[in-house]
């Protein structure tokens, strides 16, 4: 069976994602600092097939931790987006497909790591291709992404191309059943889902790489309705600068959007141009975007090694903003908006590229 990647949109950001960051390992350095993030969970590649689930916990005294709680033996493999639920105690996660199975899955498995791991929602990896997931907890509600490339279903025996994204909202008391909230027609990933409850809304991050002779790249920040009644609306794209993006934060209560961008072309050696970047806009789409932070380039013998920005999440009630890098075998660092301060919380998180902040 072929087993090329299903989309090739993703495809750089993944290869990169394996060069600069180094394999996981069992224990992890950590650098803390004051008032920092109290625990953090996030997923780790290992490899061709497997991954890990991870947790960082810092107590009051500033002592911190890393534990396992799933890897490849468990059942992990290959996992995208995490969110965590502390009222049923669950942790959810995407098992991509790997060489032994199709399906890509979305599991949860109890947070005290004592498993099992429990299948909720699954498809056939050939016409789906989930990669990021958010939780509504009192509502035990859950969104999940779904991109579909116009190369799948690889026989066209098996049915037409098709070139949608999706965004599923799943009924964790009945997720089997559940149906898509919306269907994009486009040849482009949605990388990213956030929620702003409290306004009713919903937001995602969509775009294509771009690849010189194939597609000039595309960015979309787009925003709906958690019922699904508003139709998506462009909030920002390429005319408003937007060159790549891939993930997004959302302060609803400051009407603030946080988008993790950057050039999206590479050089002739396949690494990007420039390190990641990190753009705030208004919720509403109005006025410009502009930067609040890039991360520095790292001196690799004669050259300079971008830095990538791999996830973003925020404490509205702190003004504070989280993201993951793949500095330093991958690292968690936070800004105090109100001064821009910046802190590292965790470093050693070895090919992680989702996380999720608790206790905050």
């Amino acid at each position: 069976m072929n087993r090329m990647h299903p989309f090739r949109q993703v495809s750089l950001f993944l290869f990169l994602s394996v060069i600069l960051l180094s394999a996981c390992k069992k224990e992890q350095s950590i650098v803390s600092g004051p008032d920092i993030a109290r625990t953090v969970y996030w997923t780790v590649n290992e490899g061709t097939d497997g991954g890990a689930i991870m947790k960082g916990t810092t107590d009051a005294s500033g002592k911190s931790k890393v534990e396992v709680l799933y890897n490849t033996p468990d059942g992990v493999r290959i996992p995208w987006g995490i969110a965590v639920d502390t009222i049923r105690n669950y942790v959810y996660w995407i098992n991509g497909y790997n060489s032994l199975t199709n399906d890509m899955d979305v599991v949860r498995a109890p947070l005290s790591g004592n498993g099992p791991l429990e299948v909720i929602f699954s498809k056939d990896y050939k016409t789906n291709f989930f990669i990021d997931l958010v939780l509504d907890t009192e509502s035990n509600l859950l969104y999940l992404t779904n991109s579909v490339s116009e190369d799948r279903p690889l026989n066209p025996a098996e049915g037409p191309r098709v070139n949608k994204a999706e965004i599923y909202k799943i009924s964790l008391n009945q997720p089997q059943s559940s149906a898509p909230l919306y269907t994009i027609n486009t040849e482009a990933s949605i990388s990213d889902v956030k929620l702003d409850k409290a306004n009713g809304k919903i937001y995602w991050a969509m775009g294509i790489i771009k690849d010189t002779g194939i597609n000039n790249g595309s960015a979309k920040i787009m925003q709906g309705s958690i019922n699904g009644q508003q139709s998506p609306i462009v909030l920002f794209d390429q005319t408003d600068g937007l060159l790549y993006c891939w993930n997004i934060a959302v302060d609803g209560k400051n009407q603030k959007i946080y988008i993790n961008s950057f050039d999206g072309e590479p050089t002739p050696s396949g690494m990007q141009k420039e390190s990641g970047m990190i753009l705030q806009g208004n919720l509403d789409g109005t006025g410009s975007l502009s930067k609040l932070f890039q991360e520095n380039s790292l001196p690799f013998g004669n050259i300079s090694q971008p830095v990538l920005i791999l996830d973003l999440e925020m404490d509205v009630e702190k003004n504070c903003l989280y993201w993951m890098t793949s500095k330093n075998d991958g690292e968690i660092k936070r800004m105090k908006l109100s001064d821009r301060l910046i802190e590292t919380s965790y470093t050693g998180l070895k090919n992680g590229l989702y996380f999720d902040v608790l206790g905050r």
